[in-house]
């Protein structure tokens, strides 16, 4: 996943933007407004003075092949550059590739090293990916209650999948004593930001009558929406429901399935 939109603004505070002949000013209003060709050169020249942006960009730049033939380890180069001078999410993006094998071996180990980099910044997504290894004991040493940690940090910033992860944590009981109340609450959060595999697992929270009363009303309502989603579980979930519902029932779970749906895609579309 890309993270360049809003750059900009960061770059003009880290990179000292000075005068329009400046590199590092032409990178970024180069980069900004595309095509991606007309910002090789003022990056390349602001990322060789040392700018930290203009570093991330220009491996972004190699990695996706925006203005220069596509080259991963070209990428990896200037995302170490920028990666050296604490750039989080150029950090983040290091990690990615070493754990994906993308421009350089994969090394499980050295991905874990960058993305505790950018998790102690405060990088959600790094903070999430770390809790993952963590719990899989990938790079790392197998450590629940850490994963644990890391997921509560990302979650908090509202980070969907963190959210999901701690849920399961806190409903299987690992890295933390179980508790079905916590993990409704962080599906909750998730679902509601349509984290589909977080709503099935709603559904059936709700269909069981585990951390919440019963409800197959509310369990339709998550399960149809994951299903909607292209969640074959919550598919069969969905029918299974149905099947011991009233019309009533189903009636109501349908309209509040509706009106979520154009809520969130409201909000999605900025309407």
């Amino acid at each position: 996943m890309r993270y360049v939109v809003g750059l900009f603004l960061v770059g003009l505070a880290v990179g000292g933007v000075g005068g329009a002949t400046d590199p590092a000013a032409e990178c970024l209003e180069a980069y900004e407004r595309k095509p991606y060709d007309a910002a090789f050169e003022p990056c390349k020249r602001a990322a060789n003075e040392g700018d930290i942006i203009a570093q991330f960009y220009l491996g972004t730049m190699h990695r996706y092949g925006e203005g220069v033939p596509k080259d991963k380890v070209k990428a990896v180069e200037w995302y170490s550059k920028a990666a050296e001078q604490g750039h989080a999410e150029a950090q983040n993006t290091l990690g990615v590739m070493y754990r994906d094998g993308e421009g350089v071996s994969k090394e499980n180990a050295k991905a874990a090293e960058w993305f505790t980099k950018a998790a102690e910044q405060g990088h959600a997504m790094a903070q999430n990916t770390l809790g993952v290894m963590c719990d899989q004991g990938t790079g790392v040493p197998k450590d629940n209650a850490k994963a644990v940690e890391w997921y509560s940090k990302a979650a908090k910033q509202g980070h969907a999948e963190a959210q999901f992860n701690l849920g399961q944590n806190y409903r299987q009981g690992e890295g933390v004593s179980k508790d079905m109340k916590k993990a409704v609450e962080w599906y909750t959060k998730s679902a509601n930001q349509g984290y589909i595999t977080a709503q099935h697992n709603l559904s059936l929270m709700y269909g069981n009558g585990k951390g919440v009363r019963k409800d197959y009303v509310q369990a339709l309502f998550w399960s149809s929406l994951a299903a909607l989603g292209g969640n074959e579980d919550a598919t069969r979930t969905t029918k299974f429901l149905l099947a011991r519902m009233k019309k009533k029932q189903v009636a109501e779970a349908r309209r509040t399935a509706k009106e979520w749906l154009d809520k969130y895609n409201a909000a999605k579309n900025g309407d």
